[in-house]
This record gives C-alpha cells, sequence and structure tokens, in this order.
C-alpha cells in the first residue's frame, strides 16, 4: 500500500504543474468548468466508497498498460517541454487510469475506472477546441431560439449571434451562452447518475448519458428565448442584468429535473446486486515498472515546468508605430482577459489602422514572443475558433528591405462576408510563413530554454465587391511597411 502511494504521490507531482493550470481554469470568470471542485469531490468520494470491493478481487497487475501509460508520459514530457499546459491536460485523466490498471489489474480497474473518468469533464478543453465549439453551439441556440420565439409570435430575427425583436438594440448572445459550460456538467452529471446512483445494464448507462445533451441543448434554447420575450416586454437591460443571472440558475434546476425524471422511467435498470468478490489469486508484490517509468518520465517532465523562463522585462507591444509611410492608426482595442492568460502573455497589440491613399481599414495583430515560448499560434487555430471558414490558402513572396520574404495570404468568409488575411512570423534574422517553419528554428532554443524572441504579424482587410486584387496590393503595402518595423523593434 505504501509502495502504490508513494507511485501515486510521484505520480501526481510530476503532473503538479498540469493540476495547477486546471485548477485556475476552473475559476476564470465565464470559463465552461465552475463545476470541476465538484466533480473533483465526488470522484473521489466514489473511489472511497468503493475501497471495499475493490479490496474483494485479485489484485492481477497488467503489462499491457504500460505500454499507453508511456505514451501519455512522453506526451506530458513534450507539453512540459514547450509550455503547452493544455497538452499535458489531455493525457492526464488517461495516463491516471493506464496507472491505476497497470498496477491493480483489470478487474480492480473496472472497479475504479468510472469515478476517475468523470474527471475527464472537469480538465479544460484546449482552447482552439472549446472556442469553435461554442461558437457553433452558440450560433445554433440562437437560430433555435429565433425559431422556438416566432412559433409563440414574438417576431424574432437573427443576425449572427444577436436575436432582434423591433427594438434598437438586439439581445446578444455571447460565448457564456452558448450551452457549452451547461452540457459539459449535465453530461457529467448523467454520467454519475449513470454509473454510481443507479444501477443500469452497459447499454442503459450509455442511453442515459447520451440523452443529457439534448436536454441541455433544449434547455439552454428555452433560456435565451425566454430572455428575448423579456427583452422585448422589459428591455435588453433588464434580461442582460438579472434576468440573464437567474435564468442562469434556472436551467441548470430545470435541465437536471428533467434528467431526474427519466432515470426514473428509462427501461435498462439492473437491480441485480453486484457481486463482490472474484476468483483469482491476488498478487501482493506490486510491480516495479509502472513506477519507474512515472519517475523516470515525471521527473524531466516536472523539471522542464519548474525551469520555465520568467517573463521578458522588455514589451515590444508599445513600441508598434503608429504612423508609417502609408498608414496612420485609428483605434486600438483589449484583448478579453481570458485571452491574454491562454497567449501567457501580454505582449500584444491589436490596431486599426487607415491607409492614408485609398481611406481602407485594416486590422493589425501582432503578438510577441519573448523567453514564453507559447505565446505564439498559427492564425489559423483562431480563425476557424471564431467561426470563419478558410476558403483559400497560398503562400507569396514580397520584397521586405531588398530582399524576398514569403507570407501566408488566406482568404476567409463567414455570414457572406469575405477577409483577406495575411500573416508571418519572424524572427531576430528571419521572416518564415507558417508555424511549422518558426517552430523548427525556435524548438531547440524552447527546449534548452534559451531567448526565443520573435513575432507573428497578421493583417485582416475586408474584400468589398469584387475588389480582392486591391485588398491584396493593401495587405502586401502594409506587411512591407511592419514587417521590418517588427524586426528592428525585437533587435532593440
Amino acid at each position: 500500500m505504501i509502495f502504490w502511494l508513494l507511485t501515486l504521490g510521484v505520480f501526481l507531482v510530476a503532473f503538479s504543474p498540469t493540476l495547477v493550470w486546471t485548477w485556475q481554469g476552473w475559476w476564470i470568470d465565464n470559463g465552461y468548468y465552475d463545476h470541476g471542485p465538484l466533480l473533483l469531490v465526488a470522484a473521489l468520494w466514489f473511489v472511497w466508497a468503493r475501497r471495499q470491493r475493490a479490496a474483494a478481487v485479485a489484485r492481477q497487475p497488467s503489462g499491457w498498460a504500460v505500454v499507453p501509460l508511456a505514451l501519455c508520459m512522453l506526451v506530458h514530457v513534450a507539453g512540459q517541454a514547450l509550455m503547452v499546459d493544455g497538452l499535458s491536460g489531455v493525457v492526464f485523466v488517461p495516463a491516471l487510469l493506464c496507472l491505476l490498471w497497470a498496477m491493480e489489474g483489470r478487474r480492480r480497474f473496472a472497479i475504479h475506472a468510472p469515478a476517475i473518468a468523470c474527471l475527464i469533464f472537469a480538465v479544460p478543453l484546449p482552447i482552439f477546441v472549446s472556442g469553435r465549439i461554442a461558437y457553433e453551439m452558440k450560433h445554433m441556440a440562437t437560430a433555435a431560439s429565433v425559431a422556438m420565439g416566432n412559433l409563440v409570435g414574438l417576431g424574432l430575427s437573427q443576425d449572427g449571434a444577436n436575436v432582434h425583436f423591433g427594438g434598437d438594440a438586439p439581445l446578444v448572445v455571447g460565448d457564456a451562452c452558448s450551452g457549452l459550460r451547461s452540457l459539459i456538467a449535465l453530461v457529467a452529471l448523467g454520467w454519475i447518475y449513470a454509473f454510481f446512483l443507479t444501477p443500469r445494464r452497459p447499454l442503459g448507462r450509455v442511453v442515459f448519458i447520451a440523452l443529457a445533451v439534448p436536454i441541455a441543448l433544449v434547455a439552454n434554447v428555452a433560456r435565451i428565448t425566454t430572455l428575448a420575450a423579456l427583452a422585448k416586454w422589459k428591455g435588453v437591460t433588464f434580461a442582460s442584468g438579472i434576468a440573464h443571472d437567474v435564468s442562469g440558475y434556472l436551467l441548470y434546476l430545470v435541465a437536471i429535473g428533467i434528467l431526474l425524471a427519466l432515470d426514473l422511467v428509462l427501461p435498462g435498470r439492473d437491480e441485480a446486486s453486484v457481486a463482490v468478490g472474484e476468483g483469482g489469486v491476488s498478487v501482493k508484490k506490486l510491480p516495479r515498472l509502472p513506477s519507474l517509468l512515472v519517475g523516470a518520465l515525471g521527473a524531466p517532465a516536472l523539471l522542464l515546468a519548474i525551469w520555465t523562463p520568467a517573463e521578458d522585462p522588455v514589451r515590444f507591444a508599445h513600441g508598434v508605430p503608429r504612423v508609417t509611410a502609408g498608414f496612420s492608426a485609428t483605434a486600438d482595442h483589449e484583448l478579453p482577459e481570458r485571452w491574454y492568460g491562454l497567449l501567457g502573455s501580454r505582449d500584444v497589440c491589436w490596431r486599426t489602422y487607415r491607409n492614408r491613399t485609398s481611406d481602407r481599414r485594416a486590422v493589425l495583430t501582432v503578438i510577441f514572443q519573448g523567453r514564453k515560448w507559447k505565446s505564439l499560434h498559427p492564425p489559423e487555430v483562431c480563425l476557424i475558433s471564431s467561426g470563419m471558414e478558410i476558403d483559400a490558402r497560398e503562400v507569396r513572396s514580397l520584397e521586405v528591405d531588398g530582399k524576398r520574404a514569403e507570407l501566408t495570404l488566406l482568404e476567409v468568409s463567414r455570414k457572406g462576408r469575405r477577409w483577406l488575411v495575411g500573416y508571418a512570423f519572424g524572427g531576430v534574422d528571419f521572416v518564415t510563413p507558417s508555424f511549422p517553419g518558426f517552430f523548427i528554428r525556435n524548438v531547440p532554443k524552447a527546449l534548452f530554454r534559451r531567448d526565443t524572441r520573435g513575432f507573428m504579424l497578421r493583417v485582416d482587410v475586408p474584400i468589398e465587391g469584387s475588389q480582392r486584387v486591391a485588398a491584396e496590393r493593401l495587405v502586401a503595402t502594409f506587411l512591407g511597411e511592419f514587417l521590418p518595423a517588427m524586426a528592428k523593434l525585437i533587435k532593440s
């Protein structure tokens, strides 16, 4: 028992940076994992409640489980080496399950796995995954709410994630109202009921958990429809204020009530008593290989997590020029606080410029990477997660300071509108059109925690009508002026 606890302790210490990251994700404002602490308590309780049942089953350690355990630990090492917490978060629960399987064997694993597996619903998804899902759910919920409202004569119309009802201001459906948070929480509750609170046969469990999905979606649509009706009758301020907050709690109560009612009427219950013991000889000596594996791969992962560069004291965003030969800044924009945390850097400039010749607008996004490796990412991630469709992608060359440099040109669209997006990654002595190119140049420095100073420069230009060529010229002119400025800035 002591050896098992020591192995588990080493495992948790090795994943301690991931656990801290998960804990922080639970308390993000308007996040999707407020239920995380409750799930943790529930998982610990159910493991404790089944301890006697597990003790009555023969321990038969499995050597096969060492292979997936090793793969999970290697992914964890890679995540800590690259300072990408989400990568380690993806494999934390699978690694814990593999460790249980390796140390205790298939029978004891089957007893405790459902309790541990419910923690999957408590570990935050990577931002590009949750962002894309939330975007799609938000627009689907808005469309369904408008349809439901019109069935009862509310006279609603939809514009993206906005619900219009004839007033001056629309009701805006934000990411927090997408229904993703209630969906994850309700599926987790369905999991707990199916495995622990109501004895069910395997097919009955699957059906019960699956039914949590439409219940959560329909409840969220009903909530948005109700808020739209209140906005029409009482005003948007009332609907977006106290009514919004109260309806959020009512949503959970109604959805949980429906789920509990289904629990009473759905077939698939298994009232037969569960056997306490099973045959077989229990292995008293625990295997050493899983423990050695956790220690051998967990130690470098922890060292890499500790050996993280401090935030670069130099901030470059304030040095981005507001005026160049052809452009003048017209507006600065602030990222949501949550995005700064996800980037791992506040060294970001998001600004609109006006071309003094054509009077057209161009939106600049430049993210600087100092000592923190994880600040930069492919722009396609943000575009896709925000609901953009990438219609075309090509690499173009551009003359910058007398040299040829390559950049990536994307044509993107959403709801009938089109944009041309040009971007490039750069360092002290190079410019590359792709994140893999930037990654390959910098990964050796990142692994050894050397200075990986660099930037991602992106410009968005709307395509007006058939004027794609004009948009291309504007992107080329913009990048031709700003790429040398960014390279000079990070050298300073």
